[in-house]
């Protein structure tokens, strides 16, 4: 009898004890790649702009110097079709500006220069369906590079006509220039360029990678938002929706159906929301309950610029005093009043502020911001916690 026990348990353990099924692992999506092409410059922060990116590009930057816009020409294909790149972060400028010192002639004129840029950005956009950044020309310190005694020399001044004309051309295609020469500006050029008076400290260099970083980022992030579906519409969608609201509203417990809350009336005219505006703000303050000094003085940051048709965008950062810095997005239209009406534009669930600059995602296919920017508005769009630059942060620090 045991002995019979024993077989039919241990029968039943042979059909009920299966192997362990093979875990389900879904294969992840390749990480989009970023192609950097430009001089000795880009050479300086590349590998920078790849740590600063990775686990979230490829990022490819050839070992040659670009060189001249002619030079970039050149190798366009090799250096930025080929690859298939979700962005490219283009740099020409620093070489076809130099001035031989004997024949007071640029390595490239500024009238070749403009027609190559035309070419590039004209190859590009019909070689790749990449988004395409062009950086411009990092500031020059005169007496620094005349210092060195070479048989050419660059200027201040070249560098803002070169850099005046490929904003044009760059205008004219709807390709956003990345501002680095600003960037230079904004961390101090004296202590950021170095004894040539054209290269970079090993700060000046990491200034310049966290702004190609964030652009990069920036246009990565705007890429793999997908549109929304248009809503529905009509007398049967309305239908539709209506009957839903019932049903929450049915939902809601009565205690809360009781609750007397006080009326807003609307003002009738600009005076009587005038008069009505300081006790409405007032209440409105108090319902958010205590909140923490603001800092004083006030730190802001600013990371990068980027000059797009019609408006300038800024990626600042706020120091809350408290825990960390709020990452915002700024939008300051080319055309506005001063003082200028401003929006604070708050994101919702997903995916961050770069929402704002986002197309077919706010009811229409130009994005929400440069609506507001055409109408003269200064938005402001900062990244909640847990969202964008502040993932993983939350009031106490980051996890």
């Amino acid at each position: 009898m045991h002995a019979r026990f024993l077989a039919v348990l241990s029968f039943g353990l042979l059909l009920g004890v299966q192997a362990p099924a093979q875990e389900k692992t879904e294969a992840k999506a390749p990480l989009p790649k970023v192609v950097l092409i430009g001089d000795s410059i880009r050479l300086g922060y590349a590998p920078l702009v790849a740590k600063r990116l990775e686990g979230k590009a490829i990022v490819v930057s050839v070992k040659d110097n670009g060189g001249d816009s002619g030079n970039v020409l050149k190798h366009l294909e090799e250096w930025g079709s080929k690859e298939k790149p979700a962005v490219i972060h283009l740099n020409c400028g620093l070489h076809d500006l130099k001035r031989n010192r004997k024949t007071k002639l640029h390595q490239v004129e500024l009238e070749k220069y403009e027609a190559n840029l035309k070419e590039i950005v004209d190859r590009l956009k019909k070689d790749t369906d990449g988004s395409l950044i062009f950086a411009n020309t990092t500031p020059i310190d005169d007496e620094r590079h005349a210092a060195r005694k070479a048989d050419f020399d660059r200027s201040e001044a070249d560098v803002q006509r070169f850099n005046k004309t490929a904003l044009a051309v760059m205008g004219a295609a709807g390709v956003p220039v990345h501002d680095l020469h600003w960037v230079v500006e904004q961390g101090g050029a004296d202590k950021l360029l170095g004894a040539d008076g054209t290269h970079y400290t090993p700060a000046g260099y990491e200034r310049l990678a966290e702004a190609v970083a964030d652009a990069v980022l920036r246009q990565l992030i705007v890429r793999q938002t997908k549109p929304l579906p248009a809503p529905a519409s009509g007398p049967e969608a309305g239908a539709k929706f209506r009957a839903a609201q019932k049903a929450r509203d049915a939902e809601v417990p009565e205690v809360y159906k009781k609750l007397k809350v006080p009326e807003l009336p609307l003002p009738s005219s600009a005076a009587e929301w005038s008069k009505q505006r300081p006790e409405v703000l007032k209440k409105v303050v108090e319902s958010l309950g205590d909140l923490p000094p603001r800092p004083s003085p006030l730190k802001v940051r600013r990371v990068t610029r980027e000059l797009r048709p019609g408006y300038t965008l800024e990626k600042i950062a706020i120091d809350n005093g408290f825990d960390a810095e709020i990452s915002c997005l700024l939008l300051i239209p080319d055309k506005r009043q001063s003082p200028a009406p401003a929006i604070l534009w708050l994101h919702s669930s997903t995916p961050d502020k770069n929402h704002i600059i986002t197309p077919e995602s706010n009811g229409g296919a130009e994005p929400l911001g440069e609506t507001f920017v055409k109408a003269g508005y200064v938005v402001l769009a900062p990244d909640a916690y847990w969202h964008g630059d502040r993932v993983e942060a939350g009031p106490l620090g980051r996890l």
